[in-house]
């Protein structure tokens, strides 16, 4: 009759298995991407921007107004009403002169065009809109 052996395993330091440690360092750098908002949009409301062939990179301060798809205005995370957008654009205009629009691809051109002439008759000559490149 034929024993087997028995194998004995030596668990010191250097037997440590690879894989579970892989796994722990992904999921630490995942939860620091998330912590530190790497997916996060600059502007807070998620909108899907046009594309443009011309589109030139603005470097100055600004003010960014985001218009979602249903037509609401947000400046960062608060919603702003139209009647209230030149109320606001007084109070911050003289400091940042130029305005960003940030408007979704569904977003009726009359809402984009009223939001750009309330920039204008605030005084803001500065008035972009945000594409993509």
């Amino acid at each position: 009759m034929r024993f087997k052996r028995r194998i004995s395993y030596d668990y010191s330091i250097a037997s440590i298995t690879f894989i579970p440690l892989i796994n722990l360092l992904c999921l630490l750098f995942f939860f620091s991407a998330v912590q530190c908002g790497l997916f996060a949009q600059p502007g807070g409301v998620p909108v899907r921007l046009p594309s443009l062939l011309t589109s030139d990179v603005l470097r100055r301060d600004h003010i960014r107004l985001t218009l979602s798809a249903d037509a609401q205005l947000y400046y960062a995370n608060d919603r702003i009403s139209l009647s209230d957008l030149s109320r606001f654009l007084k109070l911050v205009g003289p400091r940042d002169p130029a305005v960003l629009i940030q408007a979704h691809k569904k977003t009726p051109l009359e809402i984009i065009a009223r939001v750009w002439d309330i920039c204008r008759k605030a005084g803001i000559t500065g008035v972009s809109l945000v594409t993509e490149p």
